[in-house]
């Protein structure tokens, strides 16, 4: 009796091997997109250009997968790369936007280098809004101290130059009050937390500080 070996024959779709040709093309950019991701995640409050330079990836990767022809299209890409991009789709386009509406703004590049020489993230909520009450005319003219100084927090008062008085307790209050939120906003922006986790961050923070007040007032 004659016995027939049985061979399994892999056989690879035309999608299939545009898919691998598009993602090899991407590869350095998908370790850089986790590597920042990464980095945004760790060191969120000292490093400020990631989602910047996160939607700037991410706009380049979409204009390859599209201009491709990736089988499925982008969002079978994303699930694709799932190992590298580890963030949801809406995160994704919100960072792919956010970028975008910088773009749009043809800055220059000394104005692009002194953000990112200061840390700013030109893609994170407060940095658009404050973009968007300046003309994109107006801040192409800028020289890039006058370009940075928008987004030295100020306050309104004519004596937000100065430090407040040392027996001015209110002041500092709301000082310490406007820092503790800014960084709490920061802390929203971070991927993966609610309004819920920063409302109780809020609540820990406003414990620590009266811990620390009473703590001072022990010491007199």
């Amino acid at each position: 009796m004659l016995k027939f070996q049985q061979h399994t024959i892999n056989v690879v779709s035309e999608d299939e091997k545009k898919r691998r040709q598009i993602r090899n093309k991407l590869a350095s950019h998908e370790k850089e997109v986790k590597k920042l991701l990464t980095q945004g995640a760790e060191q969120f409050g000292a490093l400020r250009a990631t989602l910047y330079r996160c939607g700037k990836l991410l706009t380049s990767m979409q204009k390859v997968v599209v201009d491709g022809g990736y089988a499925g299209g982008w969002d079978r890409y994303l699930r694709d790369a799932r190992d590298f991009i580890r963030i949801p789709r809406t995160s994704v386009m919100r960072y792919i936007a956010n970028y975008q509406t910088i773009d749009r703004l043809e800055l220059g590049t000394p104005l692009l280098t002194a953000a990112d020489s200061a840390h700013i993230d030109l893609s994170a909520p407060r940095s658009l809004a404050i973009l968007g009450t300046q003309k994109a005319s107006d801040i192409r003219k800028m020289a890039p101290e006058q370009f940075i100084n928008l987004f030295i927090r100020r306050q309104p008062s004519t004596r937000s130059e100065l430090p407040p008085p040392v027996d001015d307790t209110q002041a500092w209050g709301a000082k310490a009050a406007g820092d503790a939120f800014e960084t709490l906003d920061t802390y929203k922006e971070k991927e993966g937390v609610t309004s819920e986790k920063a409302a109780e961050a809020a609540r820990v923070a406003g414990e620590a500080l009266l811990a620390r007040a009473k703590s001072l007032l022990t010491k007199q």
